[in-house]
């Protein structure tokens, strides 16, 4: 691998953890908005996630 392939491959990388990093804080959000009375419609909206994505999260928490 050159070192311009590597260069690329490492920069797809950390743009990777950093859209999965910005999703984690977006869902631990979401849980703190419904745990505060915010209903399923209004959480989506805010926080610029699907309501699908919203619902299933929520499903998941114990």
């Amino acid at each position: 691998m050159n070192n311009q392939s590597l260069s690329r491959t490492l920069e797809e990388g950390r743009q990777e953890g950093f859209e999965q990093g910005q999703l984690q804080a977006k869902l631990e959000m979401m849980l703190r908005l419904l745990q505060k009375g915010l209903s399923m419609e209004q959480v989506p909206e805010i926080l610029e996630l699907d309501v699908e994505t919203v619902r299933q999260s929520a499903q998941e928490q114990p």
